[in-house]
């Protein structure tokens, strides 16, 4: 199964991201034509409000509605899954990839929302053209979702690959529980810090 593919049918409107950090949060500004370079946060432009007005929590609970998602996929130099790991750019041959996804949690707005938002966008559209031009055409999140818990099983030519061989063709982003399973076999726990994908609207 397409991991990608198939949280984009669950989540509507999802953007499953090429890059991210954590610093993807809602109210970040991307520029989904840069490969979802993050340009800024809303709060640099819209200053009337006070600082909790920008203010996110975690949802609570498992997005997931069945027990898990399981699936393989290929992955190769450059390459990032499911935003803890990217893969070096020096690697020369790519892995596969076994995934078993048991939990998916989000963070939004506690107090704003999209039409809050809309609205103070419609106001600088009319009164700040300069400002409008450089905001139009980039998305800004309102929400982003986190891969929190998932096993992994790396391999190359249908062998399980040795760990320390995986430890030094990836980077891992974020502050993370890394439990080395077996060779090749790891599970992440805690992940609240670095989205794999989010949801926004685009500026017209």
């Amino acid at each position: 199964m397409n991991i990608e593919k198939y949280i984009e049918r669950k989540i509507d409107g999802l953007n499953v991201l090429r890059f991210s950090n954590p610093l993807y949060i809602p109210g970040a500004i991307i520029d989904q034509g840069e490969n979802d370079l993050r340009v800024g946060h809303i709060k640099d432009i819209i200053k009337d409000v006070p600082d909790d007005h920008w203010a996110v929590d975690k949802m609570p609970g498992n997005l997931l509605v069945e027990e898990s998602i399981v699936g393989n996929t290929k992955i190769g130099a450059g390459a990032n899954f499911l935003g803890v790991f990217n893969f070096k750019s020096s690697i020369k041959t790519g892995y596969d990839l076994d995934y078993e996804i048991s939990e998916i949690v989000c963070s939004e707005f506690l107090t704003s929302s999209q039409v809050t938002l809309e609205l103070k966008l419609n106001q600088i559209e009319k009164n700040d053209r300069e400002t409008w031009k450089v905001l139009k055409g980039r998305t800004l999140i309102t929400v982003a979702f986190y891969a929190k818990t998932f096993n992994l099983t790396f391999k190359r030519s249908g062998k399980i690959s040795a760990k320390a061989e995986v430890e030094k063709d990836i980077n891992v982003n974020g502050d993370v529980n890394i439990e080395w399973k077996t060779e090749g076999s790891v599970k992440i726990s805690g992940n609240e810090l670095v989205p794999f994908g989010v949801r926004g609207f685009k500026i017209k």
